[in-house]
């Protein structure tokens, strides 16, 4: 757990990044290594009130391929360059620098951090997209594009004059230590869940046809959660109360949240409401067979039918607004009652037992899960298990992008032109062509 001191250090820094995308400028200058390869050469200048302990720079997967560490400021400082993956949601590459002694200081500017590349693209390679990154949660604390190096940037100050105070060096020296514990515990979680002999019980003609992403968080330099929908198919008769885990025989790809709930089910193809996660080591290539999928399922005795939920869930809410979902069910046996219930819901979402209308007022945004169950006379029962994304409604502000002058160009010349962006709600931007 991160100390309370550690707690109100991130929150300071989050306040402060988060209304200046740009607060941290990281200049780059190209060199042309030959026969097709490039190098970047990295400054950063710290223009806030806050050290900068860890940044990454991505790289698009389509124009960049082979990164290589070639330069690190040293001491104090380890870089890590993570290939491209096309396996993956979020196929990019990225080169991640880490502090391990003094971070840079607000007001210094330092150099030294280089990654080479193969270069696919036309021309000269130019800007990317980087995230300053919290090294003890990795929130992205400010993100931007790097720009070319101006002649007007302060020269770097050389590491053995830079001074942050004993207060700042004992945070520093306990942060190496904190981060250091997180990473070995980290990979200790990777090696003990992925490893875990599975065992299931057959469910006959089920199987696993594909996932859909649902969201993507960085939990380590190199480790990303990943959550997925998943897709299965029915080849046989239907089913009751069928439930998916997953196993993983990767020592790279561990389980997060293995088990997918999807109730009873009909032939064919069912998407499930429930999600499940897994994190990967992104220095590792991501192997979609090492993920095996078993099922259960209990069989259907004629005469004794569990209730269906015949609804579909309403995933979406607002911070303020009313949200409500009529959860309705079947029951094939004459005269059987149903029951509903809550098994897993926010505070202040409530269900009426009797009719199943759930009725919340969400007060915060947030990913939530539900899970309903409803049952009948004789003791059986249907779940449909479910995420709800809340956003913050009418106070959520968009992303104001500052004013781009009218440019003129000759025909057949480059235009460039930088844009950028503040979000009145502090959330990171990220930019794209529309």
């Amino acid at each position: 757990m991160i100390p309370h001191f550690h707690k109100l250090l991130c929150a300071l820094m989050a306040l402060l990044f988060s209304n200046a995308a740009f607060a941290n400028p990281i200049y780059y200058e190209v060199s042309d290594l030959g026969a097709g390869r490039f190098q970047y050469n990295y400054t950063i200048d710290n223009q806030t009130a806050l050290p900068i302990d860890e940044f990454t720079v991505w790289f698009d997967a389509l124009l960049y391929d082979n990164l290589l560490i070639a330069g690190n400021p040293s001491p104090g400082w380890d870089g890590v360059a993570v290939p491209g993956d096309p396996l993956l949601p979020d196929p990019d590459g990225f080169a991640d620098w880490l502090a391990l002694g003094s971070p840079i200081a607000p007001g210094q500017s330092m150099s030294g951090f280089s990654v080479s590349f193969d270069w696919l693209g036309n021309g000269t390679p130019g800007s990317q997209f980087f995230e300053i990154v919290d090294p003890f949660t990795f929130n992205v604390l400010s993100n931007g594009f790097t720009r070319p190096l101006p002649t007007h940037v302060p020269a770097p100050v050389p590491l053995a004059l830079v001074s942050l105070g004993l207060l700042m060096a004992g945070l520093a020296r306990r942060r190496v230590r904190h981060i250091a514990t997180v990473s070995t515990l980290a990979l200790a979680g990777l090696a003990s869940i992925a490893m875990a002999p599975p065992v299931f019980a057959d469910a006959g003609d089920v199987t696993a046809v594909s996932r859909e992403l649902v969201s993507r968080q960085r939990a380590g330099r190199t480790l990303f959660d990943y959550t997925y929908r998943l897709t299965i198919d029915n080849g046989g008769e239907p089913l009751r109360n069928v439930v998916g885990t997953v196993a993983s025989t990767s020592a790279h790809t561990a389980i997060v949240d293995g088990e997918v709930v999807f109730g009873d089910i009909g032939s064919g193809r069912v998407q499930s409401g429930d999600t499940f996660t897994i994190r990967h080591n992104r220095r590792f290539p991501f192997d979609p067979a090492a993920l095996v999928w078993s099922f259960t399922a209990d069989p259907i005795v004629v005469g004794d039918t569990a209730p269906v939920i015949t609804s579909s869930p309403l995933t979406h809410g607002s911070v303020g607004a009313p949200y409500t979902y009529d959860v309705e069910a079947t029951d094939a046996d004459a005269g059987d009652t149903l029951h509903y219930a809550l098994s897993t819901a926010p505070a202040g979402m409530s269900i009426d037992p009797v009719t199943g209308l759930i009725q919340w007022v969400p007060s915060t945004s947030a990913s939530v899960d539900v899970d309903v169950r409803v049952t009948d006379s004789t003791g059986r029962f249907d779940r449909q298990v479910f995420l709800v994304t809340v956003d913050r409604g009418a106070s959520d502000a968009p992303p104001v992008i500052d004013p781009i002058a009218d440019q003129a160009l000759v025909a057949g010349a480059t235009l460039s032109v930088q844009a950028s962006a503040t979000d009145p709600d502090g959330d990171a931007v990220r930019y794209g062509l529309g």
